[in-house]
């Protein structure tokens, strides 16, 4: 037998092009709606993730076939799928996703957030010493009706 240096090399055999086949063919209805390789001019990445998750969930929820192409949902979740790997290696400006600080409202250290904390626990340790009754407002006691002897 021959010698082969394939080590380090991809895998190809390891794809399932049976299972590309959706895939395909959700890119030909694009092709015909859009034009073909229209998807490869860019996306923005929170655009492709959008179309991506409508078809996830529609698929979750039991619909296997998407009403405008007629062909399975899985087609269009792996041309996304596709469409973000392009996106990700060729296109990097069209990456548009929120940073880390856009889902932070009120962004503080672990160490501010210890002190706060400990302020708040200072607080009602002084009131329950001094004979009162801390009671914290009704929205942070989400367990509050369940122990309420007064019903």
């Amino acid at each position: 037998m021959a010698t082969r240096h394939n080590e380090g090399k991809l895998k190809w055999s390891l794809v399932s092009f049976e299972a590309l086949e959706p895939m395909v063919k959700g890119l030909e209805f694009g092709a015909k709606k859009y034009g073909i390789d229209n998807w490869k001019k860019g996306l923005p990445t929170t655009e492709v993730c959008e179309s991506m998750l409508r078809h996830i969930f529609a698929y979750l929820g039991g619909e296997d076939i998407d009403p405008e192409s007629g062909l399975p949902h899985i087609a269009h979740i792996q041309d996304n799928a596709m469409f973000l790997g392009y996106m990700d290696l060729k296109m990097p400006q069209f990456d548009d996703r929120p940073t880390k600080q856009d889902w932070v409202i009120n962004p503080v250290t672990l160490e501010e957030f210890l002190q706060e904390l400990q302020a708040k626990d200072a607080d009602e340790t002084n009131i329950t010493q001094m004979g009162g009754e801390y009671n914290p407002p009704k929205d942070k006691r989400p367990f509050a009706p369940l122990f309420d002897k007064s019903k």
